[in-house]
């Protein structure tokens, strides 16, 4: 859309809701929340780049059986989920390696917050400061099993 690009979203109050912005989907005309632009414009400043985080960890969205379920809940996490990311591969040269990541976690929280699948990963390694170390919640043979992992920094 024409002039649409750049200009900001208000709510009635006149409060910054985010950056509209016709570039970055072809076609479709959207708005960037203005906690991400803010993000991305610090990241820029002090940067000159936008830094993203990484595990190095190959996974795949696996159903949670009853008792992974069970196991989420008895550990007092105040959440329902239904799916987690199956570890099926680590890098050799990734932040996980030498870690105490296995094959078969299946990955169901990052920062204290929940993972389901590969769009929730993606999120919370955009808010985690690459290059330091996150809280990361496994379940491991059916326990909840909890570690600090290094994030790595996508260059």
């Amino acid at each position: 859309l024409p002039g649409f690009s750049g200009g900001p979203l208000i709510d009635l109050s006149g409060g910054l809701l985010g950056v509209n912005t016709s570039g970055l989907v072809r076609g479709a005309a959207i708005t960037i929340p203005v906690e991400t632009a803010w993000s991305v414009a610090g990241s820029l400043a002090q940067h000159g780049r936008v830094r993203r985080g990484y595990l190095g960890i190959r996974s795949q969205v696996v159903d949670l059986p009853d008792r992974a379920r069970a196991a989420l809940r008895a550990a007092g996490l105040e959440r329902e989920q239904a799916t987690g990311l199956l570890l099926v591969g680590i890098e050799a040269d990734g932040p996980a390696a030498g870690g105490e990541w296995m094959i078969g976690d299946i990955l169901v929280g990052l920062g204290g917050r929940p993972v389901a699948d590969h769009d929730d990963l993606l999120v919370e390694l955009a808010g985690v400061v690459a290059d330091q170390p996150a809280l990361v919640q496994v379940l491991r043979g059916g326990e909840l099993i909890t570690f600090s992992a290094q994030v790595g920094d996508r260059k």
